[in-house]
């Protein structure tokens, strides 16, 4: 192993949580890009993502439960051309058209005007220079009230997380809203996760105190990546999420070994 890891230039939510969840983790799926394969559920959120992404480009009136019907279908046919789906085992695939299908109209269950929805963009990828360090994500939905202020929305497929665990869980939203305050110089008037499988949702209003501290929080995860790859001190934390880890074979704190990392990691290069 070397005695220094190279830093990476940007940074994303999921990435970030990453690290603050698994510094181990971070550097062998970031920086050593050790594959991580996929999964059943992963997979069928991006197909049910593709789907509502269609439907929020609809002009309002036409964001019909029927309408959504043909985009889901449509969504399963262009899922299954993808690597990450034909990776898949039987077992994965189990249900997987039938929870498509299932899961998908539940967003008109919540509590979101779907059809009034001022739509202002889906989908967008954005880049933001925070202090030399670039910010990168896509925003699911961004809604612009005129009388209110933008919104960041974000589909979740899998399960709400318990009360005490949401705000670990907005932390992606946090880096959202950063994100708009750089894009449109203005705080946006609320964040929110929506977990169209429980038909439940998770909301916030940031403010220009809340915003500022997540930019300091990020600059803080900054440093200590840097400190990390200069000192190659990228520590294993330990938790009951170890069990569904796909580094776990390979951790150090499991008995694993890290020549086998590289080894796969150059298998796949």
């Amino acid at each position: 192993m070397p005695e220094a890891w190279t830093m990476p230039n940007s940074i994303s939510p999921s990435r970030m949580g990453l690290f603050l969840q698994c510094p181990f983790k971070f550097r062998v799926e970031t920086i050593q890009k050790m594959p991580s394969g996929t999964n059943g559920a992963a997979v069928a959120g991006t197909a049910m993502h593709a789907a509502l992404e269609e439907l929020m480009k609809l002009p309002g009136p036409e964001r019909t439960p029927e309408a959504l019907k043909p985009l889901v279908e449509q969504a399963l046919v262009d899922i299954k051309e993808t690597d990450d789906y034909k990776s898949l085992t039987p077992d994965q695939l189990k249900d997987f058209d039938a929870k498509c299908r299932r899961v998908t109209p539940r967003a008109f269950e919540m509590n979101l005007d779907v059809e009034g929805m001022n739509v202002e963009s889906t989908e967008m990828r954005f880049e933001v220079d925070l202090d030399g360090w670039i910010l990168r994500g896509i925003i699911d939905l961004l809604e612009d009230r005129p009388d209110f202020g933008r919104i960041v929305w974000d589909w979740k497929s899998g399960k709400a997380p318990w009360a005490k665990y949401e705000d670990k869980a907005l932390l992606g939203l946090e880096f959202y809203a950063v994100a708009v305050k750089h894009l449109f110089d203005a705080i946006p008037a609320g964040v929110g996760l929506l977990y169209i499988a429980e038909r439940k949702s998770i909301k916030r209003v940031p403010t220009a105190k809340t915003v500022e501290a997540t930019e300091r929080k990020i600059l803080a995860v900054r440093d200590s990546i840097q400190k990390a790859c200069d000192t190659d001190s990228f520590r294993c934390s330990t938790s009951k999420l170890c069990d569904w880890c796909a580094v776990k074979p390979y951790c150090p704190a499991h008995g694993g070994s890290e020549d086998a990392i590289q080894a796969l990691v150059d298998l796949s290069s």
